[in-house]
C-alpha cells in the first residue's frame, strides 16, 4: 500500500500580513497565532458554529471594517480588507 504525504495549505499570505495576522488572531479569534494552525484557506467558519456574525461585529468594532461581504469568511481576504482600509 502506497502512503500519501500529508500536505498543508500555504501560510504565505497570512505570514506576509505580519503583525496584523497576530493581532487579528488574538483580538478576533481569541487565540495566539503561534498556538494554532491557520492557512491561507482558513475561514471564520472554522471557528464558528451556525453563524459568523459575532466575528463580523468584532471586526467592525476593532478595525472599522465591514467584512460581511466576504461570504466564505476567508481570513486572508478579511485581513487584506483591513489592511487596505488603513490610512
Amino acid at each position: 500500500m502506497k502512503r500519501k504525504k500529508l500536505q498543508f495549505a500555504s501560510q504565505k499570505g497570512l505570514l506576509s500580513m505580519g503583525e496584523l495576522t497576530r493581532d487579528f488572531c488574538a483580538k478576533i479569534l481569541g487565540y495566539d497565532f503561534d498556538g494554532i494552525f491557520l492557512s491561507d484557506e482558513s475561514s471564520l467558519w472554522d471557528f464558528a458554529g451556525d453563524s459568523i456574525d459575532t466575528y463580523h461585529d468584532a471586526i467592525r468594532r476593532e478595525y472599522g471594517v465591514d467584512a460581511s461581504s466576504v461570504e466564505d469568511g476567508n481570513i486572508l481576504t478579511i485581513l487584506r480588507l483591513i489592511r487596505d482600509a488603513r490610512p
